[in-house]
This record gives structure tokens, C-alpha cells and sequence, in this order.
């Protein structure tokens, strides 16, 4: 039925794009679609970004649809339907296997027609290739940083994290720092007698478990992960990997500082940016993708590195951009508004222009970095948080993310998630939980790209 429903959706869009306007004036402008998942301050600024490419190209109308609901189950009924939009955004693990499948456009040809190497335009990270061609572009440096609620570690007497990326805090400080700023309705922390955890008005953190995505990041300062450098077996079977996700459970279950799994579900807990703001959660550990909604709002966030699990106190991370793609057969049209969006420098003044925080403040074009008028407007219209998130993402350290190379992350991941569920929650033991999901994926590992 859910399938069927959004087939219909489909049609009735395809069918408004034709014949939308009755008897208004006819348009003449060169239709095209646009497609992203961007949600929050990251539509906001999407919505702003779009409008900036028409002011420049009046020659062009784009149908937008950004931050759609269940944008990813869409997104794979149009492309089994034939029926993509114009350009859309894309799952980094799925831009390649699509390309390799016919799916979406080879963008050689393009570039070459118009006589530029991409990758002299853009960061190696942003450019989808296989030796048979390139299949998307990235734009908006995605990494992961702890967020905190100033006010509350201040009122709790907890000096604030560093902001500089080679200086996380120890797992331990970030431990303590929860505890501190949990309490229940009474003021008690979870280190005072007659603490009520059923009856907590204010959460030190949550378990950075509602996007799997979250959990490497604290992984790698023990250079462990999901899979192995080659992706070719499980990894969780790793003392040190091990210790980290039993770390995150004990948010919960020993410290008391953070709800418990399920929790993750209910309404209450389901705007943990809001609580954030609202001041009923202290820190999340998120994306980099988050800091745009904060800032649209007004809310001077705190920006730090994630905690470190190293016994050295060195820091590690990882870093990646989500995929923009054109649509198999693209036109030259397409790839107008393709390019314009992927180049960062029309970010930048689509912010300067449109009085709006950027979104993404992480560029990927090369010229922003190396040209002294780009750069100086690139650094002067970014608030000091994107600072602190591009410093993470350039950090030494920082190791580009393995499921955007990963053959058939999609497919592993599909049984990774529900299998460590089974943990979060008690079910099973860790140890159980890994053996079952070595049963489930053993066979289907099939490298890198």
C-alpha cells in the first residue's frame, strides 16, 4: 500500500509539473527538478540557494522538493518507476553502485564538452568515480561534533570542551560532564541519593545511536570500525571496538545520564535539537548538518570534537559529502544546475545575498580555499561553530568515511543496525549480538569500489 501510495504521489507530480497553472499565463522558462532530503536550517538555506540560481539563470524554473518525508523511500520507487528528477541528492554509499548500474548520468562527457577537469574544481572527496566514469558531486562536508547547551554545562560548573580538533575530551570527561548536567525534578544529579530516573527533567546527553553513522566517529580514536580496511569482513568483534559501544550503553544503564534506547522512539525524545536549545538535553553528539538549524535560530551553540576514546587523548573522525546526481540522460540544462549548485563560492553568496546562515560551512571547491578573495569570503560569512566543524573535518586524523567505497554497504548495514538494536536494548549480549550478525552477512562482503 505505502509503495503503491507513492507511486500515485509520483504521477500527481509528474502530471502538476505538465499542466500546473490552468488558465494562467503560460511560462516559458526551461523547467527543471530539483530533489534533496535537507530538512531544518538545511532546506531554509535549500529553498534560498534555489532561488538564487533563478535570480542568476531567469531562463530556468525549478520544481523544488526538498525535505520530503521518507525522502529515501521515494526516491528508490521513481528510480525503479524510471522517473527521476532533473538533479536530486543520494545516499553517498549508492552513487556509485546507481552509476555503475545505468541508473544516473556519466558527468565526463559534460565536463569535457565545456573543456574542465573536475578534479581540478573539487576536492578528491567529492568527486563519485570508477574507472567508468563520474557519477555524482559532493558538496557540504559532512562530519561529526559534540554539541552543547552552553548555559546548562555553565550552571552545572563544567568548563566547556575545546573547540580545537587535535584536543577532545577523554570519554571520561564527557562521562562525567552528563552526569553532572542530568537531573531529575527534585535537582538531584545521578550521583545524589534518591536520584529518579523515571522523573528526569533534564538529560546529560543521549546515546549517539539514532544514525549509525555516529558511532564510527567514536570508533576511529581507537582505529577500530563497522568493517575492515577492505571491507571485507566485520570488525565488532574487536576488544576495542567493543569497549566503545559498551561505553555508549552505560550512558543508560550504569551512569544514568542519558534515556535508555527506547526511548529514542517515543515523541518526547524524537526533537533532540530542540531539547538541546530548549535546555532538556546538554550535549548531542551529531552531524555537522545540525549546526545550520541552531544558528537560523538564534542559538549560540557550543561546537567541540567528539570525545576521544584514545588513552593518548588523540583525536580521530571521519569525513564525507552526500551525492548530487543527474538523472540518466541528463541534459545540458541539468548540468547547469548541477555545477552551479555543487560549486561552494555560490553557497557563499547565496548566504550573503539572502541574509541566511549557510548550511554547510565545509567548502569542497578548491578555489575557496587557495583564492584570497573566495577564502576571505568564505571565512567572513561562516559563524566561529562552521570554523570549529571545518577544523574536525581537516584534521589529520580524519580519514574519509569507509561506506561511501564500500561495495554493498546497504545491503551489510541492513543487518549491522538491526543486529546491534538487539544489544541497545538488552535482548542480547554484545558478544551475542556480533555473532549474529556474523551469521547474517557472512558471504555478502564484497570489498571496496
Amino acid at each position: 500500500m505505502k509503495k503503491a501510495i507513492l507511486v500515485i504521489l509520483i504521477t500527481f507530480i509528474a502530471f502538476s509539473w505538465g499542466f500546473a497553472g490552468g488558465g494562467q499565463a503560460q511560462d516559458d522558462r526551461i523547467p527543471l527538478s530539483f530533489y534533496a532530503w535537507w530538512g531544518g536550517g538545511e532546506r531554509d538555506f535549500g529553498d534560498a540557494l534555489v532561488a538564487e540560481f533563478e535570480r542568476i539563470y531567469p531562463q530556468y524554473r525549478v520544481e523544488t522538493f526538498i525535505g520530503i518525508p521518507d525522502y529515501h523511500t521515494l526516491m528508490n520507487t521513481m528510480i525503479a518507476a524510471g522517473s527521476t528528477p532533473d538533479v536530486f541528492q543520494c545516499l553517498e554509499q549508492n552513487v556509485k553502485p546507481w552509476g555503475e548500474a545505468g541508473t544516473i548520468a556519466n558527468l565526463d562527457p559534460h565536463f569535457r564538452r565545456i573543456g574542465v577537469d573536475p578534479s581540478e574544481l573539487y576536492l578528491e572527496t567529492a568527486l563519485f568515480r570508477t574507472p567508468n566514469g563520474l557519477w555524482g558531486l559532493g558538496t557540504g562536508t559532512g562530519t561529526i561534533a559534540l554539541y552543547y547547551n552552553k548555559d546548562l554545562l555553565r550552571q552545572a560548573g563544567v568548563e566547556p570542551p575545546p573547540a580545537d580538533a587535535s584536543r577532545p575530551w577523554r570519554w571520561e570527561q564527557f562521562v562525567d560532564a552528563a552526569i553532572r548536567t542530568t537531573r531529575d525534578s527534585a535537582g538531584r544529579t545521578p550521583r545524589d541519593t534518591g536520584f529518579n530516573i523515571d522523573n528526569v527533567i533534564q538529560w546529560g546527553t543521549v546515546m549517539p545511536l539514532d544514525n549509525w553513522i555516529f558511532l564510527p566517529s567514536l570508533m576511529l580514536s581507537v582505529g577500530a570500525n563497522y568493517l575492515n580496511e577492505e571491507a571485507t569482513a566485520l570488525a565488532l568483534n574487536n576488544p576495542a571496538a567493543m569497549r566503545v559501544m559498551q561505553s555508549v550503553r552505560e550512558l543508560h544503564t550504569v551512569h544514568r545520564a542519558a534515556p535508555s534506547y527506547e526511548a529514542f522512539s517515543t515523541p518526547a525524545l524524537s526533537g533532540r535539537p530542540v531539547m538541546l536549545m530548549n535546555g532538556q538535553i546538554s550535549m548531542l553528539i551529531d552531524g555537522s548538518w545540525r549546526a545550520s538549524m541552531y544558528l537560523n535560530e538564534g542559538f549560540d551553540v557550543g561546537v567541540a570534537p567528539v570525545p576521544t576514546f584514545a588513552a593518548d587523548g588523540s583525536a580521530a573522525n571521519h569525513t564525507w559529502v552526500a551525492g548530487f546526481v543527474m538523472k540518466a540522460g541528463g541534459s545540458e540544462d541539468a548540468f547547469t544546475l548541477l555545477s552551479w549548485i555543487m560549486n561552494y563560492n555560490n553557497w557563499v553568496t547565496t548566504a550573503s545575498n539572502r541574509n541566511i546562515a549557510i548550511s554547510g560551512g565545509i567548502p569542497t571547491t578548491r578555489n575557496t580555499y587557495s583564492d584570497p578573495a573566495l577564502r576571505r569570503a568564505w571565512e567572513g560569512i561562516i559563524a566561529p561553530q562552521w570554523m570549529t566543524l571545518a577544523g574536525i573535518a581537516a584534521h589529520p586524523n580524519t580519514i574519509a568515511a569507509r561506506h561511501v567505497s564500500t561495495r554493498n554497504w546497504d545491503e551489510l548495514r541492513s543487518h549491522i543496525s538491526p543486529g546491534l538494536e538487539r544489544y541497545w536494548i538488552g535482548e542480547l549480549t554484545l558478544q551475542a549480538a556480533i555473532a549474529d550478525i556474523e551469521r547474517n552477512t557472512a558471504g555478502l562482503y564484497r570489498g571496496l569500489w
